[in-house]
């Protein structure tokens, strides 16, 4: 196995692109179409699962699905300490996370690779507030998930007043 980050752009790249366009057209839980059947494949990058995650939850819905298929992309390890799902939609709809969950826009900064580790900063954007957040992911080594990319944790790092130019 190589500690490369593999890049596949293409079905998933339609994917994601059908949900942003969608998303901009549509109800929020119409968006949702084309990631329902989304899950955890050994093509996907790092950066691919976090843009995943963040756009389930940016067009959740009122039936929480958007948290649901971000669910999907936790590792076993972050369900152990998260799940099950209803005790995870509670922690998305309070305190910090809540933000993912009604954001404007997101930026994406470099994905950073470390073996079987990788780094996802994204700065959220609602409104005049920007939050910062680091995805930290691991390959797994299991089944079914083996060398799939998925979510170990995600941590604020900061919160400020969102400048016109600001990246991160």
């Amino acid at each position: 196995m190589t500690n490369k980050v593999r890049k596949y752009p293409g079905r998933v790249a339609a994917v994601i692109a059908i949900a942003v366009v969608l998303s901009s057209c549509s109800t929020r839980e119409d968006s949702l179409g084309s990631l329902r059947a989304s899950e955890p494949t050994p093509e996907l990058s790092p950066r691919e699962v976090v843009e995943i995650q963040l756009l389930a939850f940016g067009n959740n819905g009122e039936r929480d699905d958007g948290i649901e298929i971000a669910f999907r992309f936790a590792s076993p390890a972050n369900r152990a300490v998260t799940g099950p799902l209803d005790r995870f939609t509670n922690m998305m709809r309070g305190g910090v996370y809540a933000v993912m969950l009604d954001h404007d826009r997101a930026e994406y900064a470099e994905t950073v690779v470390n073996g079987d580790r990788a780094l996802q900063r994204v700065a959220l954007y609602r409104e005049s507030e920007v939050t910062v957040f680091d995805f930290m992911l691991r390959r797994q080594t299991d089944a079914p998930y083996e060398d799939c990319w998925m979510t170990e944790g995600v941590y604020l790092i900061g919160v400020g007043q969102a400048e016109r130019e600001q990246t991160i």
